[in-house]
């Protein structure tokens, strides 16, 4: 019988020492990667900026909001007074499923990272996954949290309204009733009777039951216009800076990236609260509008309007430079709830009723 001679595979094999070494680096490796939500926020390293430029912003709005609420708001009053508090007007009640400013902080937000904070800890205080935090932040899936970071946070989205409806006083079934009978009766559909009185196709109308009935349909209108027409050339959230070595740094606003000395335009009705100039973002401009809500214009090459100056929406109030720390012309937008930062892209989708008796300004 015929021996077969087994080669022997051991350590002290070179190609054997070669293969069992990158088997333990990898493995290492893809333990670094791997996510661990439960690990808590550690400080941010030494070599990391801890200042982004837009804290000059929220400084400047900081000093504004505390200074207006610690006395008599003058700028509340005008706004009132101007535009006559179309706020309440313009936004129908929680009953009536339509978009309330309460709702805010139902989009993107930025929330700045405290010591202790683990990612799952902050899934559950906005209600979201801990895997979407990650979605949100990408950097997330190779590195820790660090304390006093901002992140982006995109909380579920409350269920909108019934198109094109406004609730109105109830029907009483009466007997012989049904749906299409009441539709055709007030000049609507059976889908949307079932639709806002929560019925199904097997739901039956009984003698005395009280219905919800639609009202004359609702126009709505666009809360906030682009300010210039141009693309986007860096969105909201975390990106690296070219004027700090490539360092992180989380973006508050849309640069838009439009040829200098373009004219850009006021988003919404509102009164200039900051015309003046920054270090980083060059010639600035703020607009308060009602709600609290602020929009932020930088890198002007002219601002055109001055402090305590009324704006109507659309209206010329600057021009496009590279004031500043730029790379090249652009606009800087921001929206913000007082200090708090929106996602501009959120809210230039936002869409508010058009009060009564300014259906010609339906826009």
């Amino acid at each position: 019988m015929k021996h077969v001679k087994i080669r022997q595979y051991r350590l002290d094999n070179p190609i054997m020492r070669l293969a069992v070494f990158l088997l333990v680096l990898s493995t290492a490796l893809y333990a670094e990667t791997e996510t661990d939500f439960s690990q808590e926020a550690r400080p941010m390293p030494a070599l990391v900026p801890q200042h982004a430029e837009s804290d000059e912003i929220d400084q400047e709005i900081k000093r504004y909001f505390e200074h207006a609420t610690s006395g008599m708001d003058t700028d509340q009053k005008r706004l009132d007074r101007i535009f006559m508090n179309n706020e309440a007007q313009t936004r129908p009640g929680e009953d009536e499923g339509s978009f309330t400013f309460h709702e805010l902080g139902n989009k993107d937000e930025t929330y700045r990272v405290k010591a202790k904070d683990t990612i799952y800890s902050i899934s559950k205080k906005f209600g979201v996954k801990p895997q979407d935090i990650i979605k949100q932040n990408p950097d997330l899936e190779t590195r820790a949290l660090y304390i006093d970071e901002e992140i982006v946070i995109r909380s579920a989205k409350k269920p909108g309204p019934v198109p094109g409806t406004s609730v109105q006083p109830t029907y009483l079934v009466q007997k012989g009733d049904n749906l299409s009978l009441i539709a055709r009766k007030y000049r609507t559909t059976p889908a949307v009777l079932m639709k806002i009185n929560g019925l199904g196709p097997a739901s039956a109308l009984k003698t005395g039951m009280s219905l919800r009935l639609p009202g004359p349909p609702l126009l709505y209108r666009s809360m906030f216009a682009w300010p210039v027409q141009a693309p986007i050339t860096s969105y909201f959230g975390r990106r690296y800076n070219p004027f700090l070595g490539g360092f992180p740094q989380f973006h508050k606003g849309l640069d838009l990236g439009a040829q200098l000395g373009t004219q850009f335009h006021a988003a919404r009705d509102g009164i200039v609260i900051y015309s003046g100039r920054m270090e980083g973002y060059g010639n600035v401009i703020f607009v308060r509008h009602v709600g609290g809500l602020v929009t932020v214009y930088g890198h002007n090459k002219l601002n055109l309007v001055k402090q305590g100056d009324i704006v109507r929406q659309g209206q010329v109030i600057g021009q496009v430079g590279r004031t500043g720390s730029a790379t090249g012309p652009h606009l800087h937008f921001e929206v913000r709830k007082q200090e708090l930062a929106l996602n501009p892209l959120v809210a230039l989708g936002w869409k508010e009723v058009v009060p009564p008796g300014q259906v010609a300004e339906a826009r």
